[in-house]
């Protein structure tokens, strides 16, 4: 007798319901990330403001989109949600989380000698190299595991090949909000946003959006690695990346 398995896929935060906010990081202490905080450090103003678009025409970038909620308890064992790289103006995005579904084993054999799904930690102390090709292994995995659950609620269905993320030129737009940078159809194939056959398959396109509300007011040190970027306009996920060489604190983009 086949056993039915429910699947419970978290969609992002930001294309559904806007939660309560965030729970900080440092409570209501005076130097918390998130508060304003008007003083300038000596090294910073030496160095330029990192926008989310302008700056990727200068340097490469790999984002990573965290659940706050989960950062706030778990800290550099966090493992994001997605990853994303930003190249001159463009940008492509990785499924980078396992969602502890049941149908994890079934890929024991094809990942033996690799973890399909690895921590903020891990990524702190990896390569540019390294994480491209770690979160070229979560993605596909996630994928597979995905296809395991459609295939099982719907065998009928017929389920998109994998697809190798491609970069694809930015939408950006800035508000009193903060500023919504968009992947057009950036989550291909669509059951990348979800195994659920009547959400993802019957629309022609599904958008990876990044909602960037306040910039963080200090940067987080994750292994010995700092990492600068924005909390979500509505305060449920974090988008961060490594503070290089040159780097001050990020700001929003400024559009004409």
């Amino acid at each position: 007798m086949k056993i039915r398995k429910k699947i419970i896929f978290r969609l992002l935060a930001e294309i559904t319901i806007c939660g309560f906010g965030l729970v900080t990081l440092a409570g209501c202490q005076k130097d918390s990330i998130y508060g304003n905080n008007t003083t300038t450090k000596a090294t910073e103003v030496k160095n330029s403001s990192l926008q989310f678009v302008k700056s990727s025409y200068q340097k490469s970038r790999i984002w990573y989109v965290v659940d706050a909620s989960a950062f706030n308890k778990s800290q550099q064992k966090t493992i994001p949600d997605f990853v994303a790289i930003v190249k001159n103006g463009m940008a492509k995005a990785y499924r980078t989380l396992d969602y502890e579904t049941e149908y994890s084993y079934q890929l024991d054999g094809q990942y033996r000698d690799q973890k399909k799904f690895v921590d903020l930690g891990t990524y702190a102390k990896l390569i540019d190299d390294q994480v491209n090709q770690q979160i070229g292994i979560s993605d596909q995995s996630q994928y597979q595991l995905n296809k395991l659950a459609l295939n099982d609620t719907s065998p009928d269905q017929n389920v998109e090949s994998y697809q190798t993320p491609q970069f694809v030129k930015l939408n950006t737009k800035v508000n009193h909000l903060g500023e919504t940078v968009t992947i057009p159809n950036g989550m291909r194939p669509k059951i990348m946003n979800t195994a659920s056959s009547n959400i993802a398959l019957d629309q022609d396109q599904i958008d990876f959006v990044f909602y960037l509300g306040e910039p963080l007011q200090k940067a987080i040190t994750i292994n010995h690695q700092k990492f600068i970027g924005y909390q979500s306009q509505n305060g449920n996920m974090l988008y961060l990346t490594k503070q290089l060489t040159g780097d001050a604190l990020a700001k929003h983009d400024h559009l004409k």
